[in-house]
């Protein structure tokens, strides 16, 4: 008697966990272990996508309406429509009324294909964020990546200046003056940088200094990436030179 055929496996999205490769730009971190599960690893990665999405938008969005001033909405002093900024009541009901209503289209998009409805039926393949929205065709792995490497920026960049008009100011700053810090704190990281990158070397060279000229290459290879390894047991270097 045959056997039984085995069950089919089970889709991606139910048994993916947190730093096993299925969900573009994982990075395995998850300290807090919130993502403990397939389920609780989908429903953040969805709110991810989301406001990574949200967030590029936002972040491409907000200069080009102070560079343009599509529709003469800007403030006098030049700044764009907002709750503390004022003139929001300027704007268009209809505008107010498109954007809801492709917000409503969307989600009940993205909801039929994550759980599957009589119009859209659930591919066994799909992962979190994906709308089977690809006039291009250019989907891939390297894109996925980019999309939520490029949204984390982009969530990081559009929470600056609300923080920035809470914490110093009552009204949200100029797309210069957005600018003017990102340039400030790119020199900053760069100057940490290139001084951790000094340190570093120094350390470096000292150590290669200390190793005999017939160790092998390996040796002082590892030596870039060891120093205080080797520091702290310099006589390992020896031992693996030859006699």
């Amino acid at each position: 008697m045959d056997a039984p055929p085995a069950p089919p496996p089970l889709p991606k999205i139910k048994t993916m966990m947190v730093g096993d490769g299925t969900l573009a730009g994982d990075m395995g971190f998850d300290p807090l272990q919130l993502a403990d599960s397939p389920d609780k690893l989908a429903f953040y990665r969805e709110a991810e996508v989301k406001h990574a999405r949200l967030a590029m938008l936002a972040a491409f969005g907000w200069p080009v309406s102070e560079i343009t001033n599509f529709g003469g909405l800007l403030n006098g002093d030049g700044r764009a429509p907002s709750l503390l900024n004022g003139g929001l009541g300027n704007v268009n009901g209809v505008y107010w009324g498109a954007v809801v209503a492709l917000a409503v289209y969307w989600e009940k998009f993205g909801l039929d294909q994550q759980f599957g409805s009589k119009d859209v039926s659930k591919s066994p393949d799909y992962l979190p964020g994906m709308l089977g929205f690809d006039p291009l065709g250019a989907d891939s792995q390297g894109m996925r990546a980019a999309e939520i490497t490029n949204g984390r920026v982009a969530m990081m960049a559009i929470v600056q200046p609300q923080v920035c008009m809470v914490k110093f100011c009552a009204r949200c700053p100029t797309l210069v003056a957005v600018v003017a810090w990102s340039v400030e704190l790119l020199l900053a990281v760069a100057l940490v940088a290139a001084l951790v990158a000094v340190v570093w070397f120094l350390l470096w060279w000292r150590l290669v200094s200390s190793v005999p000229p017939r160790s092998s290459a390996s040796t002082a290879l590892a030596a870039l990436f060891l120093p205080f390894w080797h520091s702290a047991q310099p006589v390992v270097v020896g031992a693996t030179m030859p006699a």
